[in-house]
């Protein structure tokens, strides 16, 4: 199928948010990694996560027929560079959430620091 940029941007925007969140599945039940960053004996290493994300970009590419270079006539090695857009599109994604996080996380310990005890 054939898509404008804005179609394509929005597309790869979106899948990239899925990947994002598919990617923290498979962390939270595959990885079980401890609070020091460590899984079972070893430490995760951040570039595994970064494979799982483009490697389920690439997927979703394959699986929904999604190719980013289909106005260029390429049909062969347009919905593997397009599922690495959608999975450094999620690579960004998982930043920006983290950063997000990070920031909600802070606010609600000032809040409950602020709150007075209860009884008080």
């Amino acid at each position: 199928m054939e898509m404008d940029l804005s179609v394509l941007l929005a597309t790869v925007t979106a899948y990239g948010a899925i990947v994002t969140k598919l990617v923290d599945l498979l962390r939270n039940t595959i990885g079980k990694e401890k609070t020091d960053g460590t899984w079972g004996d070893r430490p995760v290493p951040r570039w595994v996560w970064q494979v799982c994300g483009f490697a389920i970009g690439i997927g979703l590419a394959y699986a929904f027929e999604v190719n980013a270079f289909s106005g260029t006539g390429e049909r062969n090695w347009g919905p593997l560079l397009t599922g690495l857009a959608i999975g450094a599109a999620g690579s960004g994604y998982h930043e920006l959430f983290d950063a997000l996080s990070g920031v909600a996380k802070a606010k609600h310990s000032q809040a409950k620091a602020a709150q007075p005890p209860p009884g008080q």
